[in-house]
């Protein structure tokens, strides 16, 4: 494993935040947050582009370039003491093991006393409720260190991807370990998620006893609120004289799904026409259905840009 140290730091007891990409990029929103705020200066990294093989170039002006490939950066801050792990990449099997390998590698040459680990939990709630934050940890009594600062225990389930294998490994290493995990609406999994961002920044202010300038975050949950909110009326406003016989009756059993039950379909299609834009007419068709074409425009337009 190619882990690179870029300074020398000396350390105490940190606490270990990791965050990688997934639904809402709520982890790895708030474990930048917490980087940006706190004044973290990156120390190491892991090189993972062995695990990568690029299948497409980027173009520009004719040119055609390699896309970068994804790293692992660590951060360290003497005040609140914390380490934090920014990765660029979700992978899996015999690659995931082995960067988490050299993630706990680091965690112990550092003395890092606790691991947390930030992720959502889809749910089906609307954009106004607030974000509950659910906890596993690798360890009993951590869990009941984290209920007093308001996580409630995962009663059951599991955690995929590194989120879940990092705590799990971190016990055979005798490392304390939870992650924690932020309710958003499971029709927005694609959108990215600062509300339940924040209710992760929150925890973990409480965990290192730390007060920070949520300001940023705050602002951009009440936006983020305001136009989903936005969207989920007009769905509500239209939904009885749009639906189909069949749809009222699937709706009708539960009314808050009206909002979930369509946006899940309109984030699909999303899906879809980005692999294939064939599938464009039909997500305009859908937008315009509900009337909601204004309020996706600019992701639409997306859809037909280079990246």
């Amino acid at each position: 494993m190619n882990v690179e140290i870029l300074r020398k730091i000396e350390t105490k007891k940190p606490v270990l935040l990791a965050g990688w990409p997934g639904m809402g990029h709520v982890g790895l929103r708030a474990v930048d947050y917490m980087r940006q705020k706190t004044g973290a200066k990156m120390f190491a990294k892991i090189d993972l582009s062995k695990y990568f093989s690029p299948d497409v170039v980027k173009i520009k002006n004719g040119v055609a370039t390699l896309p970068k490939q994804p790293v692992c950066r660590f951060f360290y801050t003497e005040d609140p003491e914390i380490i934090i792990l920014e990765g660029e990449a979700q992978l899996s099997g015999n690659a995931a093991a082995e960067v988490i390998f050299a993630v706990l590698d680091i965690a112990l040459r550092y003395n890092v006393n606790q691991i947390y680990t930030g992720a959502a939990y889809a749910s089906n709630l609307s954009s106004r409720n607030s974000s509950v934050v659910y906890g596993a940890a690798n360890k009993s009594s951590l869990m009941e260190e984290l209920e007093v600062y308001g996580v409630e225990a995962l009663s059951d389930g599991q955690i995929t991807g590194m989120n879940g294998t990092l705590i799990g490994f971190a016990a055979r290493r005798s490392i304390d370990a939870a992650c924690l995990l932020a309710t958003m609406p499971i029709y927005a999994v694609t959108i990215p998620n600062p509300k339940s961002s924040l209710a992760l920044v929150r925890v973990w202010e409480q965990i290192l006893g730390a007060e920070l300038d949520k300001t940023e975050l705050e602002n951009e949950s009440r936006k983020m609120e305001e136009n989903m909110g936005l969207i989920e009326e007009k769905i509500r406003s239209v939904s009885n004289t749009v639906l189909s016989d069949q749809e009222k009756e699937v709706l009708s059993e539960e009314e808050e799904q009206i909002p979930a039950y369509i946006m899940e379909k309109i984030e699909k299609l999303f899906g879809e026409a980005k692999k294939d834009k064939g599938k464009v007419d039909k997500l305009k068709q859908e937008l315009d259905r509900w009337d909601l074409y204004e309020h996706y425009e600019d992701r639409f337009l997306d859809l037909f840009r280079e990246e």
